[in-house]
């Protein structure tokens, strides 16, 4: 999954924007959901922390770029 900064990178002008605002907060409660959603999955807490670390990691290595 991409980033915000990844995806308005080139118009970062656009994080100002009411309705930018409220689809971020949409993809953060979607992005939620699908951290509950493996979790219920699996029944496993560290499968979901895996995942989620190698979002961070990726995400971290993008901006390092």
């Amino acid at each position: 999954m991409k980033s915000t900064q990844e995806l308005f990178k080139t118009n970062p002008s656009l994080l100002d924007e009411p309705e930018v605002a409220q689809i971020l907060d949409y993809f953060e409660q979607l992005q939620d959901e699908i951290v509950e959603f493996k979790f219920q999955k699996t029944n496993n807490k560290e499968l979901a922390m895996l995942d989620m670390l190698k979002e961070v990691i990726k995400c971290c290595n993008a901006i390092q770029k």
